[in-house]
C-alpha cells in the first residue's frame, strides 16, 4: 500500500511544469523580498549579503524564465512573419 502511494506522488510531480505567469508572480516577489529587506534592516551589510544569496539562489528560475520569454517572443515573431508573408502572397495572386 505504501509503495502504491510513492508511486502516486512521483506521477503527481512529474506533472509539474512551470508557466510564464506563475513563474514571473514568484520572480517579483523574490524582487520584492530583496527590496524590503534592503529598506528595511538598518544592518546594510547584513541586507546586502542576503539580497546577494537570494539571488543567488534563484537565478536558475531566472534563467529559466529568460528562456520561455526568449521561445515565447521567437514563436511569436515567427507567426507575425508567416502571416506577413502568407499575406503579401495572397495579394500578389489577387492582383494577377
Amino acid at each position: 500500500m505504501e509503495k502504491f502511494e510513492r508511486e502516486e506522488e512521483e506521477e503527481e510531480s512529474s506533472e509539474r511544469c512551470f508557466s510564464a505567469k506563475k513563474l514571473n508572480e514568484a520572480l517579483l516577489h523574490m524582487e520584492k523580498a530583496i527590496e524590503i529587506f534592503e529598506q528595511q534592516d538598518a544592518d546594510f551589510e547584513r541586507s546586502s549579503t542576503v539580497a546577494a544569496n537570494l539571488m543567488r539562489s534563484h537565478a536558475c528560475y531566472r534563467e529559466i524564465y529568460r528562456k520561455m520569454k526568449k521561445t515565447f517572443q521567437q514563436t511569436t515573431l515567427n507567426n507575425f512573419l508567416t502571416k506577413k508573408i502568407n499575406a503579401d502572397q495572397t495579394s500578389k495572386q489577387e492582383e494577377t
